[in-house]
């Protein structure tokens, strides 16, 4: 094997092993949440002022499964919170509706809202299934789609035409 090729296969399995440990560490914050304030996991409430509201988001986290993660720092962002982690890695989130959060997982402690790239930055979802990778239907692609765009800025708002792919297994 070359030095590039060994580089590359590193990359990937530490990819892998820093997405399996956020997957991880989130399901267990979330369910040891859930069984501490007696909350049913399948029907989760998000709280209504919270939805897209940087300050009440971050409330939340703190009072609920923020409580048991092991972050170096929360912070308001805009709309959205930032959680940075010991090993480098953060996380931007929001609550979009009383039943959906999305959290825009990403290997660098610079984390942006709603872009993800399938190699650096990932999405996950927390809903009534549980905490899991997220489906691409809402993004930020930082490369144009050949169709279904809309400009917003230097970043392009698409739906389904943006074929995001996760590159490393859970």
């Amino acid at each position: 094997m070359t030095i590039p090729a060994l580089m590359a296969n590193h990359r990937k399995e530490a990819t892998a092993s820093k997405l399996k440990k956020f997957f991880t560490t989130m399901t267990q914050a979330k369910n040891l949440w859930a069984t501490s304030d007696g909350i049913n996991p399948y029907n989760l409430i998000f709280p209504d002022d919270a939805v897209s509201v940087g300050d009440k988001t971050l409330e939340f986290y703190n009072k609920s499964f923020g409580k048991y993660l092991s972050s170096t720092k929360a912070e308001v962002v805009g709309n959205y919170i930032r959680v940075h982690f010991n090993d480098g890695t953060s996380f931007v989130a929001r609550i979009a509706s009383n039943t959906v959060m999305y959290f825009f997982f990403c290997m660098q402690n610079e984390c942006y809202s709603e872009v993800f790239d399938g190699r650096k930055s990932f999405l996950f979802t927390m809903n009534n299934n549980g905490f899991s990778p997220g489906n691409g239907s809402v993004i930020m692609c930082k490369k144009r789609p050949p169709a279904n765009r809309f400009d917003f800025g230097k970043y392009v708002r698409v739906g389904i035409a943006c074929s995001v792919h996760y590159n490393a297994r859970l």
